[in-house]
C-alpha cells in the first residue's frame, strides 16, 4: 500500500487508485481511477487468503459474484494487490443508503415498495445459488430512480439463506424503528416476521399483503381507506348502470318482438288452361283427315 500509515486520515492512495474518503475505517474506501471513474476498494480479511493467494473457495465465489451485475448487484471488477494488502475493486453505486433514504422523508408507501424490492432482489440471488452474507445499513443503496442495489457481497462462503433473511428483517425493522412507524402496516409486517422467524418468501408475502403501490396508498392508512371506499362506490354505480341498461335493452327487445310487422305468406297464382281440341275416335281409327 503506497502510504506511510494505515490511518484513514493520512491515506492518499492504494495501488493505482487515489483515495477520496473512507467508507469504513481501514477497510473500505471510495477512490478514483486514473481515468476519473469512481470505484470502491474493500480490503480482504486474512481468512480469505491461503499462503498469500486467494483461497480457492473465495476465488470460486467471487467468480460467481461477477456474474450478478444484471441482478441488481454492484459490478465486481476484480481482485488486486498492493504490497501486503489484497483488495476487491467494486463499481461505485451513486445514491443513498436505505437508512439515509428513509430518513429523508421518504413516503411510507415508497418505503414499503423499496422494502419488498429488496426482499425480491435477495430472493433472486438465492435462486442463483448466492447468499449475500453481508447485508447491512451501508450495503443497500437506493438510487435516484428509487431502485434498490446491493453492494459488497461477502467473499466468504455463506450457504444458509436464513442468514440473509434475518439480516433483511433486522435492517428493515431498524429503519422503521428510526422512523417511529411501528404501528403502520410495514412495521406490523416486520414485527410478525421477527416473531415468526420468517423466511424471505414469507416476508415477501407479508409485504405483499399490505402493499397497494399501484393506487399510490398503503393498506390500512386513511388515504388508502378513502381510495378504497371511492372505488367501491364507483363499482356500485357502474354495476347499477349496467343492470339498468340490461333491463331497458330487454324491455325494448321484447316490445319489438311482439309488435314487429309480420309478412304475408305468398299464394300460388291462379292460371286458366285453354281447352284442347280432341280428334274424334272415328277419325283416329279410320285415319281420315277431316275436311276443313
Amino acid at each position: 500500500m503506497s502510504n506511510d500509515t494505515t490511518d484513514s486520515k493520512s491515506l492518499r492512495a492504494i495501488g493505482a487508485y487515489r483515495v477520496e474518503r473512507d467508507l469504513a475505517p481501514q477497510r473500505t474506501y471510495l477512490a478514483t481511477t486514473s481515468g476519473g471513474r469512481q470505484v470502491v476498494l474493500k480490503i480482504l480479511d486474512p481468512e480469505c487468503l491461503l499462503d498469500g493467494q486467494l483461497h480457492p473457495s473465495v476465488r470460486e465465489r467471487l467468480a460467481r459474484v461477477r456474474e450478478l451485475a444484471e441482478k441488481g448487484v454492484a459490478n465486481l471488477h476484480g481482485v488486486e494487490r498492493d504490497g501486503e494488502y489484497t483488495f476487491l475493486v467494486w463499481d461505485y453505486v451513486p445514491g443513498k443508503t436505505l437508512a439515509d433514504a428513509a430518513a429523508a422523508e421518504l413516503p411510507h408507501r415508497e418505503l414499503l415498495a423499496i422494502s419488498r424490492e429488496l426482499v425480491l432482489l435477495v430472493e433472486s440471488l438465492h435462486a442463483a445459488g448466492i447468499v449475500h452474507g453481508a447485508i447491512g445499513a451501508g450495503n443497500v443503496i437506493v438510487d435516484a430512480a428509487r431502485r434498490v442495489r446491493l453492494t459488497h457481497v461477502s467473499p466468504l462462503l455463506y450457504n444458509d439463506p436464513r442468514h440473509d433473511a434475518h439480516a433483511v428483517t433486522e435492517l428493515l425493522g431498524n429503519t422503521i424503528a428510526a422512523r417511529r412507524e411501528g404501528e403502520l402496516p410495514l412495521g406490523q409486517a416486520l414485527t410478525a416476521a421477527r416473531e415468526e422467524n420468517a423466511s424471505l418468501r414469507e416476508l415477501s408475502g407479508l409485504l405483499a399483503s399490505v402493499s397497494d403501490v399501484r393506487d399510490g396508498a398503503t393498506a390500512g392508512t386513511p388515504q388508502h381507506d378513502a381510495k378504497q371506499e371511492a372505488r367501491l362506490r364507483r363499482r356500485a354505480l357502474l354495476g347499477a348502470a349496467l343492470v339498468a341498461a340490461a333491463g331497458l335493452g330487454a324491455f325494448f327487445g321484447i316490445n319489438w318482438y311482439v309488435n314487429r310487422p309480420r309478412p304475408v305468406a305468398p299464394t300460388a297464382p291462379i292460371t286458366t288452361q285453354a281447352p284442347v281440341e280432341r280428334e274424334s275416335a272415328r277419325d283416329v281409327v279410320t285415319g281420315v283427315i277431316p275436311s276443313p
